[in-house]
């Protein structure tokens, strides 16, 4: 009987590691030198997991991928950004990673350091599909570093624990009011609101608060529902008493990032806070007076 042709074995081979040759989140580094180049040693010379990258990302050899970043995107930060990396064969095709030979010269670029390997770098947008952006080296100390997603991590961190200060709440008229008349309210916030420097690792973010909506309770049931801030509320109390109202605030905030000396932003953070104050305002009647002419 003639010998069974395991010539697909070597194929199916040969496919898988060029398969695993796409990647991006999770450690990218270069394996030992002997192994790059090998296709079918399931790595092409690269180990790594994962598949993609999302929002603001940097290189620290290769500026431009951060700044490429904050330009991009159709919503702030590079927030429906996806990037893949992806070593850098001559096709632009992610299906069809390339030859056995275009992944050994990835590993012997003349733009990269030794040790080092060229990849190519892909975005994916609500308005664009695996766009081809540019290349670069990586390994050793030249890693993907995810600044949208820490900056992000940061700026939740400091709004969970966040108290935002109170607002000055004000009336006219100011130190009781007379039902039957209208009075109005409005709040001011502080004067001093200062940004607030945050992060670490090389990645620091200066958050700012700001209250941008406002609910009123005014003491007798009634009440206003969201306003903007700056909105002055107008109310008539029907009878007198000792009004115990409140008012809700909600803050939102706004973040910058500054990364190798660069700063980008401002970026709006997702969700807000909400912190309530109470106010209470005396209500007095008035009795009719008869005036002679």
């Amino acid at each position: 009987m003639a010998p069974l042709d395991r010539s697909w074995q070597r194929g199916v081979t040969l496919l898988l590691g060029l398969a695993v040759a796409v990647l991006a989140v999770g450690g990218i580094a270069p394996a030992a030198e002997a192994d790059c180049g090998s296709v079918a040693s399931g790595s092409c010379g690269v180990t790594g997991h994962g598949d993609h990258f999302r929002g603001l990302i940097a290189v620290r050899n290769s500026p431009w991928l951060l700044a490429d970043g904050a330009h991009s995107g159709t919503q702030p930060g590079c927030g429906d950004c996806r990037w893949t990396i992806a070593l850098a064969c001559p096709t632009e095709s992610l299906n069809d990673p390339g030859s056995q030979q275009a992944c050994t010269s990835a590993s012997n670029s003349p733009l990269c350091r030794p040790g080092e390997l060229l990849f190519r770098v892909y975005l994916t947008t609500d308005a664009v599909l695996d766009r081809v952006e540019g290349t670069v080296c990586l390994g050793g100390i030249d890693q993907v570093i995810d600044v949208g997603d820490r900056a992000a991590a940061d700026v939740a961190r400091y709004l969970r624990n966040v108290r935002p200060p109170d607002l000055v709440i004000r009336t006219r008229p100011a130190a009781a009011t007379l039902a039957g008349l209208p009075t109005y309210f409005d709040v001011q916030p502080p004067a001093a609101l200062a940004p607030v420097p945050f992060g670490g690792d090389g990645i620091i973010e200066r958050i700012s608060i700001a209250p941008v909506r406002v609910s009123w309770r005014y003491g007798d049931g009634a009440g206003s529902g969201w306003r903007s801030l700056g909105h002055t509320m107008r109310h008539v109390y029907r009878r007198g008493g000792l009004a115990r109202g409140g008012v809700t605030v909600r803050w939102a905030a706004t973040y910058t990032i500054t990364y190798v000396g660069n700063r980008y932003g401002p970026f709006d953070a997702a969700g807000a806070i909400t912190k309530a104050q109470s106010f209470t305002l005396p209500v007095r009647t008035s009795s009719p007076v008869l005036v002679s002419r």
